[in-house]
């Protein structure tokens, strides 16, 4: 930390104590010497908590005599009963230390867990299972347009399969204001305030974490959080299919997110609009970094890396995985770009599985349904039996569209089920058709961006191909002549040969065969100088029509080369010398 700071920190705090509450003051007092963050990197922090959480467990387990032999047996059930009873007491004993860093505006006792769906509790292996094993989640405070349609979807799946369904909300009394993600203070009639009281509930798509952190103290195994913009589209798969598929987790698997429709691009790796998260210390220990690295979002928007510009927490949150070298985004972006994802979709393969991670291409567990105005590849975008589908930057209406021709898609692939509420009520006929109207204007626009951009990518090869040609002319040229000479080096010797062996009917022959192709290189030489002269002279007539971007007139594409000296084209079979691929002198 700077000079600066320390004395800043030095006048406030002798001067300003009585002002500011003992525990804040110890827990600035503990950051100041311990964590100078502007000059730690995040895998130093990491570190620092991993051997935090080692020494305490060492502790732990010396202060239960453990190390002593006093564990009752060492093996039996009690014994690991006991010992289960101690790790859970420790991790929550962790789990508190860390809860004491997160930020004050993300403090967990500010947030609420609304039970939308509970499932009663049944008997697994004689012992009552938690009713909340697995656990649909959502989060935030604004609701959308077709909120309640997708609410009812999310409670009939899982309804289907014994899943809890919650969701994260905010707890507002009485003239308590709170951040919204523009740092704006707002009251709770919507209005605009004054800054004042920023305690409570800002930065709502950062809420996500604070309800994972809430969850994995309670006992909940799995998470499948959904943005409030995705549905279910096939019933019949389940959050098991996924995770106790071999290929896709392992027991120290954490976190299982798919690609971004637009991951062929350098800022969009992932899209966590839907996330598959394991109770886990990783897991903890993720939520907590995005939280506390929040404000670290200023410096990604200042460069727009990992889209930081147009997005909230997704880039902390790719930035983090990829500063502790969880995922690989160069290898994600090279896969979508060369269209191996479309593959790895159809054989439902992984992009990534590291020990925590596993990236799973877009359509396996969150497929974009968005719309027209999106350049994204139909491959990659949802199709009817596709698990998820994700409504994500959309406006209103067409969002409304969008369900419903995915309803009316799904029912018609024999998922009828899907949508249980009236189709009728999404939009008016009226809004129907502005809405088809629009994507209609929309798809064109994109058709005639996708034809100019193949009409700019072959402009593009045509070019390089010509200058690809021009480089290697000189090269070809001075092949034919070291070829040239080796034959002819060859014909003097086979002539010296024949006639020293007295020979004369058959060196006379190797001589005339040798004046022979003198002739026949002295013509194709000839005739070699003479194109291309003449093409230089047309290309530099042409130049003065491509200078304007006209059309040269009387152009003609052609791969024949005019060998003759009057300029016409003669069939290949008239062609005297020809350069085989061996590299030798073929003639006819």
């Amino acid at each position: 930390m700077s000079g600066a700071a320390n004395t800043t920190f030095r006048r406030r705090s002798s001067t300003d104590q009585s002002n500011v509450p003992a525990g804040e003051m110890g827990r600035s007092l503990l950051m100041v010497r311990l964590l100078p963050t502007s000059a730690l990197s995040l895998n130093t922090l990491f570190c620092l908590a991993v051997l935090l959480y080692v020494l305490a467990w060492a502790l732990l387990v010396l202060y239960s005599g453990m190390l002593f032999g006093t564990g009752g047996g060492g093996g039996g059930p009690d014994d690991r009963a006991a010992r289960r009873t101690r790790k859970e007491a420790f991790d929550s004993w962790f789990e508190d230390i860390l809860e004491q860093w997160i930020p004050p505006w993300a403090s967990p006792s500010l947030y609420q867990l609304e039970d939308l769906y509970v499932p009663s509790a049944g008997e697994e292996d004689g012992h009552t299972r938690h009713p909340c094993r697995v656990v649909i989640l959502t989060s935030g405070d604004l609701r959308i347009d077709i909120d309640e349609p997708l609410r009812a979807n999310r409670q009939l799946y899982a309804a289907q399969h014994g899943y809890c369904y919650k969701h994260l909300s905010c707890i507002r009394g009485s003239g308590q204001r709170w951040m919204n993600d523009n740092n704006e203070t707002e009251s709770e009639s919507g209005g605009r305030d004054n800054e004042g009281d920023r305690r409570l509930c800002h930065s709502p798509h950062y809420w996500r974490y604070i309800a994972l952190w809430k969850l994995m103290r309670s006992g909940t195994e799995w998470i499948l959080y959904l943005d409030g913009d995705a549905m279910f589209t096939n019933l019949n798969r389940t959050v098991e299919d996924v995770t106790r598929n071999p290929a896709y987790a392992s027991p120290s698997t954490a976190l299982l997110v798919g690609t971004d429709a637009d991951c062929q691009s350098p800022k969009f790796p992932l899209n966590n609009g839907v996330m598959l998260v394991r109770a886990s210390t990783f897991a903890h220990m993720l939520a907590y970094h995005v939280l506390v690295r929040k404000d670290y979002h200023r410096a990604l928007n200042h460069t727009d890396k990992w889209g930081a510009r147009g997005l909230h927490d997704q880039p902390i949150l790719i930035e983090v995985l990829a500063e502790l070298r969880v995922i690989n985004p160069e290898a994600i972006q090279a896969a979508c770009s060369s269209g191996a994802i479309v593959n790895h979709t159809a054989r439902g393969e992984v992009l990534h599985r590291g020990r925590h991670v596993t990236v799973l291409p877009g359509r396996l567990m969150n497929s974009f349904r968005r719309g027209n105005t999106y350049a994204d590849m139909p491959e990659l975008v949802w199709q009817p039996g596709d698990w998820i589908a994700h409504f994500t930057g959309t406006a209103n209406k067409v969002r409304r569209y969008l369900l419903r021709e995915t309803c009316h898609a799904s029912h018609v692939a024999g998922h009828l089920a899907v949508c249980p509420f009236a189709l009728s009520s999404l939009l008016t006929p009226d809004e129907a058709a502005s809405v088809m109207e629009t994507e209609r204007v929309a798809l064109s626009e994109r058709q005639l961006r996708r034809a100019h951009s193949q009409r700019s990518m072959r402009i593009q090869r045509a070019a390089e191909q010509i200058r690809s040609n021009s480089d290697k002319l000189p090269g070809a040229l001075d092949h034919l002549r070291h070829t040239i000479d080796r034959y002819v080096t060859r014909l003097l010797e086979c002539a010296d040969w024949s006639m020293g062996e007295g020979d004369e009917a058959r060196g006379e022959e190797m001589l005339g065969y040798l004046e022979e192709v003198a002739r026949q290189v002295w013509q194709n030489a000839f005739q070699l100088g003479t194109y291309t002269l003449k093409a230089a002279q047309h290309t530099a007539e042409q130049m003065v029509n491509i200078d304007q971007c006209g059309v040269p007139d009387g152009v003609e594409a052609t791969t024949d080369l005019p060998l003759s000296a009057d300029g016409s084209r003669p069939d290949e079979s008239d062609a005297s010398c020809q350069v085989t691929d061996a590299g030798q002198i073929a003639l006819s």
